[in-house]
């Protein structure tokens, strides 16, 4: 009974009064750099663009201009994907509704193709040209950064951009090429094969100008501007090979 009281300590009768640091962490510290890929919502970013600056785009491709600041400095990724699906979209519906067509006037599948053979085609077509917008889009901006090493702005999402838009003129041709393979699949493989890979070379040509035309007005240093026109050259021929390779193995 005589040891004392721990409750009756000064201590017990201020508690509560002393006032403790609160830590705030500091967020600022380890926040990613702005346009690196440890920030998702860059990327997120380039998806809000209105319709407005998605057809100014397109009438660029169509017209086969050149605008750096669309394409180069303010880029989006809105128009190349929706383009790059309804590519593929083009291929796949065209090719279904000319089989609905001629199985209803003569009463026979066209050319024996399946349902099957038509859902293999449509992943064989998202992804040849999602897959080959990617890595082009990366082979130049690894050229630019890396081998070149240039100070421009074109950056991947650039690229992207540039590399997605230019789909626009594989549209008409792929619905065409689809039905033209539909309707001549009676015909033999050759003649097919032809037809199919002189249209698909035309929209390589339209696609491979517009693609030239951007990547050669990206570069803004004269001192690369020599190496840079040869990349380019080359960036081009590897496009009419994708669009000899498309005409040949998708329809």
């Amino acid at each position: 009974m005589d040891e004392p009281n721990p409750f009756a300590d000064n201590k017990v009768n201020t508690y509560g009064s002393e006032s403790v640091p609160i830590v705030v962490p500091d967020t600022t510290a380890a926040a990613p750099k702005a346009g690196t890929a440890a920030q998702p919502q860059s990327y997120a970013d380039h998806f809000q663009v209105t319709p407005e600056i998605v057809y100014a785009k397109m009438r660029t491709v169509v017209h086969l201009s050149v605008s750096r600041e669309m394409f180069v400095t303010e880029p989006d990724l809105y128009g190349p994907v929706w383009i790059t699906a309804t590519v593929v979209a083009a291929r796949f519906f065209t090719q279904t509704l000319t089989r609905l067509i001629i199985s209803d006037i003569y009463g026979e599948n066209a050319g024996g193709v399946t349902a099957s053979m038509t859902y293999k085609q449509l992943t064989t077509s998202a992804a040849l040209f999602f897959g080959y917008t990617v890595v082009a889009a990366a082979a130049v901006t690894l050229v630019s950064r890396r081998v070149l090493q240039t100070s421009g702005d074109l950056t991947f999402v650039g690229a992207l951009c540039i590399y997605g838009y230019s789909n626009l003129n594989w549209i008409a041709p792929a619905a065409i090429c689809s039905v033209l393979a539909t309707c001549l699949a009676s015909k033999p493989r050759i003649e097919t094969t032809v037809v199919t890979c002189l249209l698909s070379l035309i929209a390589g040509a339209l696609s491979g100008v517009f693609v030239f035309r951007q990547l050669g007005a990206a570069c803004v240093e004269e001192e690369r501007q020599p190496q840079w026109r040869s990349a380019v050259v080359v960036f081009f021929a590897v496009h009419m090979l994708f669009a000899l390779a498309a005409g040949f193995l998708l329809f």
